[in-house]
């Protein structure tokens, strides 16, 4: 729900004093009161409007594709609202309406395969001058690909004619249809031919045109019952639509939109509310409410095509449910391709239920309020379906993981056992791929309950001292399936004898009536601690503490100070993100050691034949939870002085902060510890090394685990003045500076990503957080020019009544971590188990964090920072967590307003407001394994005789890795952190109109 900006009465933000009547999460504290009717008739009518004719182009489209026009934006927001009596003194009605009709540009850049990568010729790619290095032939290796069966019939691979000498031409005959297919799935880049990073970089680059349809109907009713008692219902419903295109906004995050592949979303909602207030004498009030909020988000594709034609290429292991043709299109993910993630057609569907009673009583100096709430919600939507399968980038030729005996059958014959470049392995026939499959759409079932009460005083001492007392409890207990059917990994459910049967370490939920595992055969799974497999947290009291003080009496001073504790109820994201994971109600795609599959076909490899992979298996455990009772809380605190320094004139300084405690985390429970780092590291992801992992009999990779074990602080110091004068002008200036660490995300996820990086050690992972912008400022002035009342009416019309406001913005960027995301010749340098994306290199001293020479390339981050050249193989580097910010916020909004008095009752505002006047760029973060938390680096080596990787434990150069203790002679890709420009941040004007009576 967005409620239209005419139907607010009043909102306010608790800054100091933290009542007991506020709880249910552990961030800020907002309230909004909408307006009413009265025993008069008032209203308003407007239209906002906006149109490119009057705005700048995108700066990075303009960059990589100079042709362009520039984004498009349509703007047409209109409404009108109208209150007053139905009956006078007894019955009254405020209602808005609001229609918005927007159409933008989303700015979208990557990188796509060129139309010769399209046929097999990447002769492109091994001149691309940006990418060329002395260890590189543009992005592919020093000589070009490298042909993994150089004698296959279909011929080698051999060089094109502008690039005698490098091998960078596939055959035709070798090449994957299906894998043909994905790179034709790609738009077509817009960057000229032969152009620096044609090849390799971003070369592509597009305005997505994205409609935004949007209504909502807001009304409210009050009726006075008696002198004493009230009732009020309120009803609000939007009607909302996006795209398509929908990527870029729709806050998942993951489609790249660089594809043919699009998806249009619907998101409709309303809340209807009653309370009825009932006074008792002059000194009590209770307020009774109860309150329905029904959300709905329903996903369709726009380009059923372009998804079916990938759908038809690849076949999946499982047979078709439903209507194959309305499924989802297969995902791409990985191999240097950009991310296809549609999951469309899907559907999401909560309603929230609310009860609600407040009473107070004001009894002397004191003035007590007791109240509680209880709601009951549920949450059902589609799993993000698996069911056309996914791929996660290449795995080897034959399904080979290293051209050695130990990487398959047969293995040891190849020349190599990948190309070495990404899009040329996608294309290339016989090269396995890493792949994900399930045989349904499940339906997740989210149900969760809260109940809380609270007691507070305010105790007005005497006119210059005031407390503030509580304490609220809260019991928040853990969200659970409707079904029941989900499951959970838990160390306590494991028995090595089990092996890797399929509910080896899942508990099931305690509402059914047995063993779900059992029913279907499978060996394992026990009986968790209730319906959610959680224990609940049952002594959550909380209290709550505040003071106002006038320290000499004159109005002129005041000092404020609020202390209070506060518990989160968590997403329900737990429960989203393990219902349908793991086995048995979901049948999952199993590639037994890890050797993938063909994209042309269902065959077994020969890598592994005659046993690569389970046909209709449940898979093993992929997600587990604590069975703790720890429940997340925050301890927030504040002081703050204010001083009037004229009349209509005050300056504030305080302090804020906050300490989180037992915070949402996930981590690895398949995590190495640290006395075997080394030896994995030196495995390169070999049978060997992931006998290492604690629980290599059921799963040889990560085992994401929710629990709380996160904790963050905050401390800030904040400052603020604030005058006004004449003509009811006011000016206002903010500055904040602030600290924010943690040792995990202080935001939720249900995805594979944001793992703690050492459970073994929260510290190695402890820093600044995504959240930290160490310096924000922000100043407005209204200034009202003379009404000229005493003109004559030409020159009062005129020249009167004028308005010239202005919003200065300026802010750090936010905090961002480097991550290794890819070393040759090594999967985890670091030996934890979970892969380069998460793992960090270390300094270089000396090197700062900017790039230099931005202009160039739109390069925000230094790649000459980061080495892993004397890195020790085993550990984690010693670049900090949240070592650099990402780019700033700098923007400057003015506007120009004409007051109009039509009638004594009637008003008129004209307005133009020009967003970001100036124009300047306002840049995204660098892209990353975990968008807006890391940013890759990505390193390279040669590793020759000539040229070694690594040095052994004697300080030796060797080309072993599994000798090596460190590495040396790599270097960084030359592309770290490129930016792009957000595409509606740039200089927008708006035109009004406003009437009011």
């Amino acid at each position: 729900i967005y409620p239209s900006l005419d139907s607010i009465e009043e909102f306010k933000v608790e800054r100091n004093s933290y009542g007991a009547e506020f709880g249910g999460a552990g961030g800020g504290i907002i309230t909004l009161v909408t307006k009413s009717g009265t025993n008069d008739f008032h209203g308003s009518a407007y239209y906002f409007g906006r149109n490119d004719l009057l705005d700048s182009k995108d700066a990075y489209l303009n960059h990589i594709n100079p042709t362009a026009n520039k984004n498009t934006i349509r703007r047409n927001d209109f409404g009108f609202s109208v209150g007053g009596p139905i009956k006078k003194d007894k019955i009254f009605f405020f209602g808005s309406e609001e229609w918005n009709r927007l159409i933008t540009e989303n700015v979208q850049s990557n990188h796509v395969p060129t139309p010769l990568q399209r046929t097999g010729d990447f002769s492109d790619a091994a001149t691309d001058p940006a990418f060329t290095s002395a260890s590189t032939d543009g992005c592919l290796l020093k000589g070009g690909l490298v042909d993994p069966d150089p004698t296959n019939p279909g011929g080698a691979f051999t060089s094109a004619a502008s690039t005698p000498g490098i091998i960078d031409v596939i055959p035709t005959a070798r090449l994957s249809p299906a894998g043909s297919t994905i790179l034709n799935t790609y738009f077509t880049p817009t960057l000229a031919p032969g152009s620096p990073n044609y090849g390799c970089g971003n070369n592509w680059a597009k305005a997505l045109k994205q409609p935004t349809f949007y209504r909502e109907d807001s009304w409210r009713g009050d009726v006075k019952l008696n002198n004493t008692t009230s009732l009020m219902m309120k009803y609000t419903a939007d009607s909302w639509s996006f795209g398509p295109s929908a990527v870029g906004n729709t806050g998942w995050g993951a489609d790249s939109g660089a594809s043919q592949i699009q998806e249009g979303w619907s998101q409709p909602g309303r809340i209807a509310v009653a309370r009825l207030s009932k006074v008792f004498g002059s000194t009590a009030v209770n307020d009774f409410q109860f309150s329905y909020s029904a959300n709905r988000i329903n996903i369709s594709q726009s380009t059923p095509a372009a998804s079916q034609a990938l759908n038809g290429v690849i076949p999946t292991f499982f047979p078709p449910s439903g209507n194959p043709a309305n499924n989802p299109p297969v995902w791409i993910n990985g191999g240097g391709l950009p991310t296809i993630w549609s999951f469309a057609p899907w559907s999401n569907r909560e309603d929230l239920y609310a009860w609600q009673d407040d009473y107070s009583k004001v009894i002397g100096r004191h003035t007590i309020k007791v109240g509680g709430i209880y709601s009951r919600n549920a949450k059902d939507q589609d799993n993000f379906s698996q069911k056309q399968g996914v791929t996660f980038g290449p795995v080897g030729y034959n399904g080979c993981k290293s051209a050695t005996a130990s990487g398959g059958t047969g293995c040891g014959s190849l020349a190599d056992y990948t190309t070495h470049y990404g899009p040329a392995d996608y294309i290339l026939q016989n090269m396995a791929v890493n792949w994900g499959e399930q045989d349904v759409i499940f339906k997740k079932q989210g149900r969760w309950e809260n109940l809380e009460f609270y007691l507070n005083d305010d105790v007005k001492v005497n006119d210059r001292l005031t407390f503030n007392v509580g304490v609220r409890y809260s019991y928040l207990p853990w969200p659970y399936q409707a079904n029941d059917q989900f499951t959970v990994f838990n160390p306590t459910a494991f028995s090595a004898s089990l092996g890797n049967a399929p509910c080896n370490g899942l508990l099931f939920s305690s509402a059914l009536k047995s063993n779900p595992c059992a029913v279907t055969g499978l060996g394992g799974g026990q009986p968790g601690p209730n319906r959610a497999i959680q224990n609940n947290f049952k002594a959550g009291f909380a209290p709550r503490v505040g003071v106002a003080w006038d320290p000499t009496g004159s109005h002129k001073w005041s000092v404020r100070a609020g202390y209070g504790q506060f518990y989160n109820r968590d997403d329900i994201f737990v429960t989203d993100g393990t219902a349908g994971t793991n086995p048995p109600f979901v049948k999952s795609f199993q590639s037994v050691n890890g050797n993938g599959r063909f994209l042309d076909n269902t065959n077994q490899l020969p890598a592994c034949t005659p046993n690569c992979y389970g046909l209709g298996g449940f898979g093993v455990a992929g997600i587990g939870q604590d069975l703790s009772d720890r429940s997340p809380y925050t301890l927030q605190f504040n002081a703050t002085v204010q001083r009037e320094v004229w009349k209509d004139a005050r300056l504030e300084i305080g302090y804020v902060g906050s300490r989180t405690h037992n915070w949402t985390s996930k981590f690895d429970q398949n995590a190495i510890v640290p006395a075997n780092r080394l030896a994995f590291a030196q495995s390169n992801g070999s049978a060997s090394g992931n006998s290492l992992k604690p629980f290599d009999a059921l799963e040889s990779g990560t085992i994401p685990f929710f629990a709380h074990h996160g904790s963050a602080k905050y401390d800030s110091l904040q400052t603020a003045f604030n005058t006004r004068f004449h003509h009811d002008s006011n000016f206002q200036l903010a500055y904040t500076y602030s600290k924010t660490d943690g040792d995990t995300l202080l935001k939720v996820s249900n995805g594979g990503g944001n793992l703690v990086l050492d459970p073994f050690n929260l510290k190695n992972g402890y820093g600044l957080n995504p959240l930290n912008r160490p310096h924000i400022f922000s100043a407005n002035v209204l200034y009202n020019l003379p009404t000229l009342q005493n003109m004559n009416r030409l020159v009062r019309g005129t020249l009167g009544s004028w308005g010239i406001y202005s919003i200065v913005s300026i802010s750090s960027g936010h905090s961002l971590t480097p991550v290794i995301g890819g070393l040759s010749n090594v999967s985890d340098p670091s030996g934890i188990g979970q892969g380069p994306n998460v793992e960090r290199p270390n300094l270089v001293p000396g090197q700062s964090c900017r790039n230099h020479d931005f202009a160039t390339n739109n390069q925000w981050i230094n790649p000459n920072r980061y080495t892993m050249n004397g890195f020790t193989l085993g550990t984690i580097g010693n670049a900090p967590v949240g070592d650099c910010l990402g780019p700033p916020t700098r923007t400057v909004d003015l506007s120009l307003a004409k007051h109009f008095h039509i009638t004594e009752r009637v008003s008129a505002e004209f307005r133009l407001d020009a967003f970001n006047a100036f124009n300047h760029p306002q840049y995204a973060d660098p892209a990353g394994p975990n968008g807006g938390v890391n940013y890759n680096i990505g390193f390279n080596g040669v590793n020759t005789a000539g040229s070694p990787e690594f040095l052994d434990a004697g300080g030796n150069p060797t080309t072993s890795l599994a000798n090596a203790v460190s590495v040396q002679n790599t270097t960084p890709n030359a592309l770290v952190g490129v930016v792009k420009t957000q595409s509606d941040r740039n200089r927008e004007f708006q035109y009004s109109l406003r009437f009011t009576f």
